[in-house]
């Protein structure tokens, strides 16, 4: 069985949240004549990149905690 590291899951986390944006950013393209679901769509992209905000710090974090663990 393989296991994955903490920052390998955060990369898969990053990644699907990349991609759950740009879904829902080519959703809004297609809807673009109607105005909610437009509204929609831009709030669920803005909500997927805050997430990979979220998981780019927890990456950095891990990382820069690990750099520190070489130190020692």
């Amino acid at each position: 069985m393989n296991q994955y590291k903490p920052d390998e899951i955060l990369q898969f986390a990053i990644h699907i949240e990349e991609n759950g944006k740009k879904f829902y950013l080519k959703m809004k393209d297609k809807f673009s004549q109607d105005q909610e679901i437009n509204q929609l769509f831009t709030i669920l992209a803005d909500q997927e990149q805050q997430h990979r905000d979220y998981f780019q710090e927890l990456l950095s974090a891990i990382q820069d905690y690990n750099n520190l663990d070489q130190y020692s």
